[in-house]
């Protein structure tokens, strides 16, 4: 083999090899691969959230919402006055983000926020500010889509904002049928 030739092997498996890394580390590094996977037929669509993260409420035709949080749970051990130990559990939520479809023909509780474009994951959603809540809106037609709410109180952590936003890039639409309730009904 000339030295021409060996130069270009060798640029080529390291090339190859270069490639390989970037494949994988971007694979090994999607943790949202293993997270839970919620799939929502009736709404038309399908989120994964990590564990740690509860789902809250499952979406219905009567329910507008789905709640996936991060809660803060703490127990406390104490004795009672016969020397028994007495375990109490308290809970505080950091974050939730809320999770419906939006009808801009019914109602549109965001269309006085300036909102702007912002790419998460596969999908292109408008979001802005509206009283305090950071939200996304990922439109489906132009009157129809999946808003997302995020409730951040004062003990979220910038961790749990960057997961938020990590969920929300998750978001699949699903194709719609006759019987999807987004496709069919309108929330009260």
């Amino acid at each position: 083999m000339t030295i021409t030739k060996r130069k270009g092997l060798l640029i080529l498996i390291i090339v190859v090899v270069i490639i390989a890394i970037i494949v994988g580390y971007f694979t090994l590094n999607d943790e949202t691969t293993s997270w839970n996977v919620y799939g929502e037929n009736d709404f038309s669509f399908e989120l994964r959230y990590p564990h740690g993260w509860t789902l809250l409420d499952q979406l219905t035709d009567k329910s507008c919402c789905l709640f996936v949080a991060v809660i803060n749970v703490s127990t406390t051990t104490t004795m009672n006055a016969s020397g028994t130990p007495e375990v109490s559990v308290t809970s505080k939520e950091r974050m939730h983000l809320q999770i419906g479809y939006y009808d801009t023909a019914i109602t549109d509780p965001f269309k006085a926020a300036t909102t702007t474009k912002v790419t998460l994951g596969d999908n292109e959603f408008s979001t802005g500010v509206s009283n305090g809540l950071e939200f996304y809106l990922l439109p489906r037609s132009e009157t129809r889509g999946v808003g997302i709410a995020v409730f951040a109180y004062e003990d979220a952590t910038p961790k749990d904002m960057a997961t938020a936003r990590d969920i929300i890039g998750t978001i699949k639409l699903l194709p719609l049928t006759a019987s999807s309730t987004v496709a069919t009904t309108s929330p009260n």
